[in-house]
């Protein structure tokens, strides 16, 4: 990565909290939009996994956007209307 990219990208800047939340952003519209369609959901929802685990230092932020919790309850929303599978 470019010295120019590290600098506003880089991890503890204040581009890379903007970059995580445009991606918390971008998963909830994919849910919103494209829930109809299994392959998208656990695309998304694996995304948003990674992004969890491997930016653990910003997890306690992730955690506290609106998204985040709307994209909790609508995940929690769609478990629940998936069929019964016994």
């Amino acid at each position: 990565m470019s010295v120019t990219l590290q600098s506003v990208l880089g991890e503890g800047t204040e581009g890379s909290t903007c970059f995580i939340n445009l991606l918390i952003d971008k998963i909830r519209i994919n849910l919103s939009v494209w829930n109809s369609e299994p392959d998208v959901v656990k695309e998304t929802l694996d995304t948003l996994i990674a992004l969890v685990s491997r930016t653990k230092r910003y997890v306690k932020s992730i955690m506290q956007e609106e998204n985040f919790h709307w994209i909790l309850v609508f995940t929690i929303s769609l478990m629940a209307n998936l069929p019964n599978s016994s």
